[in-house]
């Protein structure tokens, strides 16, 4: 192609007095050949690495029937039960009965990241990984349903299945406006103040400030409080109210014979400090 050029090199002392016309033409058949060079590679490589559309065409559909034989059945069987329709906060909302829901995630995580092992959470399930949560929870799959799982994601996860993830009513909540100044005006959220304690008429019936705030709601209704209970009425609503179980015959006797001026509050301190305090609140709070 090109015709054959002598080129002759100077000497490294003569290099600084040469021209630049001479310096180019010197060079000029050696960046020819690089450039066919380049081009020769290029289109080699371009042509090794082109993707026959048969052989595409094979590898797709091998990537489905192995879908199809060694997946699909894992996570029927094995899956659906708790992981199939809308995303279920309870089940850490992955949804694995479509290729969207699979490879969309849940709380976590993305259930499937084609080609990468690492990155795909279903596959730290499975092996019951001690750092992720372990599925199916009763027993471990075998291992060569693993080592397919594994398989399937290094082929790029090919799943045929259609349809898109329902979304949860907790997440279409969550996309709602959400103005935080009108939730700040929420009680819970405003900061502590210490508000006037209002005035009463019946002025002998508050033991402390509550009670007049308590007072001042009924006097403005024009009601009054009732008489107050006796012990053993009073007791046993104390119990129910804060452990949720009446009191023993003992526990009774024991308050109603109480002389002690503090006989109330230590009947209120004790019960706050027992387990069944916690246990029949509890339920409410968490």
């Amino acid at each position: 192609m090109f015709q054959s050029q002598r080129v002759s090199f100077p000497k490294p002392i003569e290099c600084v007095h040469l021209k630049a016309s001479r310096r180019r033409t010197a060079l000029r058949p050696f960046l020819y050949l690089s450039c066919l060079s380049l081009a020769v590679v290029c289109g080699f490589n371009q042509n090794a690495y082109a993707e026959d559309p048969q052989t595409a065409l094979q590898q797709k559909q091998a990537g489905i029937e192995f879908f199809e034989n060694k997946i699909r059945p894992v996570l029927v069987e094995y899956c659906y039960d708790c992981h199939a329709g809308e995303p279920d906060p309870e089940n850490a909302s992955f949804v694995l009965d479509t290729r969207a829901g699979i490879r969309m995630g849940g709380d976590s995580g993305k259930a499937v990241v084609p080609g990468n092992l690492k990155s795909s959470l279903i596959l730290q399930a499975i092996e019951h990984d001690p750092d992720f949560y372990a599925m199916p929870p009763d027993e471990k799959l075998s291992a060569n349903i693993i080592s397919d799982f594994r398989k399937w994601i290094q082929m790029g996860a090919p799943d045929p299945r259609e349809g898109k993830v329902k979304t949860s009513p907790l997440a279409k909540k969550s996309e709602l406006a959400f103005d935080f100044d009108k939730e700040r005006e929420f009680w819970s959220f405003r900061p502590l103040t210490k508000p006037d304690v209002p005035e009463v008429k019946q002025s002998e019936w508050p033991t402390n400030d509550i009670d007049r705030f308590v007072l001042s709601k009924l006097e403005a209704k024009q009601m009054k409080p009732v008489k107050g209970a006796d012990r053993q009425t009073l007791v046993r609503r104390v119990y129910f109210d804060l452990t949720g179980l009446p009191p023993t015959p003992k526990q009774i006797e024991q308050f109603v014979n109480d002389p002690s001026p503090q006989a109330y509050e230590h009947l209120i301190d004790r019960l706050l400090e027992s387990p069944q305090y916690g246990e029949t609140w509890g339920r409410h709070w968490l």
